[in-house]
């Protein structure tokens, strides 16, 4: 029973230090995001660059716009860029505060 759980114990270990079992991080990128929601940088509003939602996967924050003269032309600059390479992954800008 102790091999048992001392095997499991390390499989975990291998597992989330390769990245594939960051349940324990959710709650991190939680209190992330809600701190970039109630604290902007610069004069103007912080922008996601948001990856769009698809049959295989959910939308994704794949980018935060900080700390340019105006942040969401900078962000919409560059999901205009990655829409036009990857058509199918609609990119958008959304307000983060």
């Amino acid at each position: 029973m102790k091999s048992w759980i001392m095997s499991a114990l390390l499989t975990y270990a291998v597992l989330y230090i390769l990245g594939w079992a960051q349940f324990p991080l959710m709650p991190r990128m939680e209190q992330h995001e809600k701190f970039i929601g109630s604290a902007k940088l610069g004069f103007s509003n912080d922008y996601w660059l948001v990856k769009g939602a698809s049959l295989v996967t959910a939308q994704d924050r794949v980018a935060l716009f900080m700390g340019y003269a105006n942040d969401f032309e900078a962000c919409r600059d560059a999901a205009k860029l990655l829409n036009e390479k990857y058509p199918e992954a609609e990119y958008r800008c959304d307000r983060a505060n």
